[in-house]
């Protein structure tokens, strides 16, 4: 009986000396578990599980798994590698069911799937699964409050990186004020947080940082500090909880 590993458990009835024959088959059934076995410890030793369900383009940053319920395979912050135009990698964000499961990932601006075949699909909860990025970039919107005129221009150049269910977030810039007279300077999140938030920001372009926060749907984090008076540099850090 071929094995059902890794899919599922192999089931056995237990052999009694004097009563039960054993026969070659009972050994060969034990012979090929353990071949698979050994197969499925190699294939770990990169650090990947590699998946034996089919994986579906859903979105440029989303997939399903039809018929079933595998939710449970894609926590929060799950390393995703696979092969679609290239090879690609994600970290999960959200999970939901309904006949199909649709997990949505991100990859920042550095991956997005596209609408085609999907391959080589692995997920992973290893710190450093092989070939995984340290960090992705993305392209925070920046937007103002307070005050009555816009800086100039302001450049953004924001990684982030996931440890389980924590986001990390740090980014740097500068900051043309021309009038700029702004006492909020707003940054967007790759995704939405949950709670547990904490931040800094430093900057050259306002005397004073008064407070870091992010309130209301948690996609943007917002760095309050006293009127823009120069041009500058700034610094930003942010973790919170997905």
């Amino acid at each position: 009986m071929p094995t059902n590993f890794p899919t599922n458990p192999d089931t056995y009835t237990t052999k009694v000396d004097g009563v039960d024959t054993v026969m070659a088959a009972h050994i060969n059934d034990l012979q090929d578990a353990m071949m698979a076995v050994q197969d499925f410890a190699l294939d770990l030793r990169d650090g990947w599980c590699y998946d034996t369900d089919t994986w579906t383009y859903v979105s440029a940053t989303s997939f399903k798994v039809s018929g079933k319920d595998v939710r449970y395979k894609f926590p929060k912050g799950t390393k995703i590698k696979l092969t679609n135009s290239g090879t690609k990698y994600f970290y999960v964000v959200a999970t939901a069911f309904s006949t199909d499961t649709t997990i949505t990932i991100t990859g920042g601006s550095d991956y997005n799937l596209a609408n085609e075949n999907i391959s080589g699909q692995a997920y992973s909860y290893a710190a450093a699964p092989q070939g995984f990025p340290e960090r992705f970039a993305y392209t925070p919107t920046v937007t103002y409050a307070g005050g009555t005129t816009n800086p100039t221009s302001i450049t953004t150049d924001f990684v982030f990186a996931m440890i389980g269910g924590v986001v990390i977030v740090t980014g740097i810039g500068q900051l043309t004020r021309g009038s700029g007279d702004r006492e909020f300077t707003i940054f967007s999140l790759p995704f939405a947080v949950s709670k547990g938030q904490t931040g800094s920001f430093a900057t050259q372009y306002a005397a004073t940082v008064l407070s870091v926060y992010s309130t209301g749907d948690k996609n943007s984090v917002t760095c309050n500090h006293t009127a823009m008076n120069a041009d500058g540099y700034y610094w930003f850090t942010f973790v919170g909880l997905m």
